[in-house]
């Protein structure tokens, strides 16, 4: 199991890059090079699992921090708006 899970993380990274490069989207041979790396990256990886909690709770963090920015976003819209 802790291989499978040591997966899971590696393969979130995708989304911190933003997006998948577009030549994966068109190239089926590049894509699978780019995926196996991965998977082999991740079953390499020598870190502890994360426990499920912590990771929830790091989650939760972060979109707590979203809302909190998004919110400041949109009334300092609503005032440049006001005072325009």
């Amino acid at each position: 199991m802790g291989s499978e899970r040591a997966v899971l993380p590696q393969a979130l990274c995708t989304a911190n890059e933003g997006a998948l490069p577009l030549e994966l989207f068109s190239h089926s041979e590049a894509h699978d090079a780019w995926f196996r790396a991965k998977v082999l990256r991740a079953l390499e990886d020598t870190r502890p699992d994360v426990d499920d909690a912590d990771a929830d709770g790091t989650f939760e963090s972060a979109a707590r921090q979203l809302c909190a920015r998004l919110r400041q976003v949109i009334d300092e819209a609503r005032l440049g708006a006001i005072c325009a």
